[in-house]
């Protein structure tokens, strides 16, 4: 019966580590092209948004990968089969459950502060009031690059103060800085 048991597992530890690879392989892509957005080279809008897009694309297919429902019934069937698994692989379910149960409290239509902004700044779309349409608009519709560009053109025309603040380096180079107020700078996390 325990070889039985044991034989179960085997395919369960396959996919396990199989997408443990996976994980390992979209983290490094994701941390190539942080290095890549930190050093900005070259320094042209056009490769900063191909970054950026490029960027959001690996960050969401690494959050569709790691919410996959096939892996967290994965981690559970590794859950029931705890007494046969190495102290080693029962630390890695025990993680990989922490963290799925840490993705899960993350709102899955990724509502974020610059869509609730949109959502109180944009009054109507195509003249419909509706706030569902709009909301639909925002979440669905409306590129990330169009939103840039929206967000930009708002803050252009909205009074406000100023919070460039040009910085000279040691090396004598000066260089404008926007001073970062958002919620945080009033309400830091604890």
């Amino acid at each position: 019966m325990a070889k039985t048991t044991e034989s179960a597992l085997t395919p369960l530890l396959a996919k396990f580590e199989k997408h443990h690879e996976k994980t390992k392989a979209l983290s490094y892509v994701m941390n190539v092209a942080s290095f890549d957005a930190q050093t900005i080279a070259p320094k042209n809008d056009g490769a900063v948004n191909e970054r950026s897009e490029a960027m959001g694309f690996w960050a969401l297919e690494s959050f569709k990968h790691q919410n996959d429902p096939a892996y967290d019934q994965l981690i559970s069937d590794l859950q029931k089969q705890n007494e046969l698994l190495s102290p080693e692989m029962k630390r890695m379910v025990y993680l990989e459950r922490k963290a799925i149960d840490q993705l899960k409290k993350i709102d899955p239509k990724g509502n974020s502060e610059v869509t609730t902004r949109l959502r109180h700044t944009i009054l109507s779309v195509n003249g419909d009031y509706n706030p569902k349409t709009i909301r639909e608009f925002i979440e669905y519709g409306f590129l990330a690059k169009d939103s840039r560009a929206f967000r930009e053109h708002f803050n252009s025309i909205s009074p406000g103060i100023n919070l460039k603040y040009t910085y000279t380096f040691d090396s004598g180079v000066e260089e404008d800085i926007t001073v970062p107020i958002g919620v945080n700078f009033f309400w830091p996390d604890a």
